[in-house]
């Protein structure tokens, strides 16, 4: 169906199951990861992705890679959450703009899968109720504001003729999270545990609820974009089941079989999106997508990740 896939910011944590799935889907494609820094293992003879250096923040570059590859279907994962206005407005905001228009430039039929953020909804509901694509968005931070304007754009271009689907996942999870995320530094603390530091934990508050969502299961929905979805569409990917950092934390927990405890200290700042619930009715109806991945069994690939090799045990502690 596809002869090249272009995947941006491929080296993140969502990037490499995105690229796993595609290759699944479309075993006959040439499929090439573009990031500014590469991942472990690019360099050497990939057998699933070709890698492209690519800094965003250089519109020549982005022009020069979409020329070199002329792909006929686009991943558009790259953006940046914890980093300055500045390099949030420029990776999230305009590099966006600049890919999408030498998109239209050099291979105007390309099939486009621009990627959001359930930080666009922000603060959208006074409840927990599930939210759907027609929610009026309320970002309440920088990251919100400029995924909600890449989002924007992408939509703009897509009234405009291009050939563009958007995809918000809400909170994602699985083997690999990064420790910039709960679930990730919930599962380094643990592994650490498990070598012999301390067995209590510590947390900041867990009480805010967010719809968390595998990243295989993301993946698929990528994939399923890219081959079904008629241009111009936005779709919400998560469960439909909203999950406090206390839930989180306790299924870690139990799962590593651990004799840990755990301690929250407290914030005096209220968080300003209490709650996140996706309504994931319009992938179902218009790609055929469901999520397929269970709570424990994505709780149990965290740690099956995470936790400390046999080998490394015994290197640690020899006989």
């Amino acid at each position: 169906m596809f002869e090249r896939i272009l995947v941006t910011g491929h080296s993140g944590f969502a990037g490499h199951w995105v690229i796993e799935e595609l290759r699944r889907r479309f075993p006959t494609a040439e499929i090439y990861g573009a990031a500014r820094r590469p991942k472990v293992g690019d360099r050497e003879n990939s057998t699933s992705h070709h890698w492209l250096q690519l800094d965003l923040r250089d519109c020549s570059q982005i022009r020069e890679v979409v020329a070199a590859v002329r792909p006929d279907a686009v991943v558009h994962l790259a953006g940046v959450r914890l980093a300055p206005l500045e390099e949030q407005l420029a990776v999230n905001v305009a590099a966006c703009e600049h890919l999408l228009t030498s998109l239209n430039t050099i291979v105007p039929k390309a099939r486009i899968v621009v990627v959001g953020s359930a930080a666009e909804l922000g603060r959208a509901a006074d409840r927990d109720v599930p939210l759907d694509e027609e929610t009026l968005c309320q970002p309440v931070d920088v990251y919100g504001v400029t995924k909600l304007a890449q989002s924007a754009l992408a939509r703009k271009q897509a009234l405009r003729g291009q050939d563009i689907v958007v995809i918000r996942p809400f909170n994602l999870l699985g083997p690999g999270v990064p420790i910039t995320l709960l679930a990730g530094r919930c599962a380094r603390l643990l592994r650490d545990a498990a070598r012999g530091d301390p067995n209590t934990l510590e947390f900041g508050p867990l009480d805010t609820r967010r719809d968390y969502i595998d990243v295989r299961d993301f993946a698929h929905a990528v994939a399923l974009a890219l081959e079904k979805s008629p241009p111009g569409m936005l779709y919400h990917i998560g469960t439909g089941v909203s999950r406090s950092g206390h839930d989180l934390v306790k299924t870690l927990i139990k799962q590593t079989g651990l004799d840990v405890t755990y301690k929250t200290t407290p914030s005096t700042e209220k968080s300003l999106v209490p709650w996140q619930t996706a309504d994931w009715r319009r992938a179902r109806q218009m790609l055929g997508w469901q999520p397929t991945m269970s709570w424990d069994n994505t709780i149990r690939d965290i740690w099956e990740f995470a936790r400390p090799r046999k080998a490394e045990a015994e290197l640690c502690d020899p006989q």
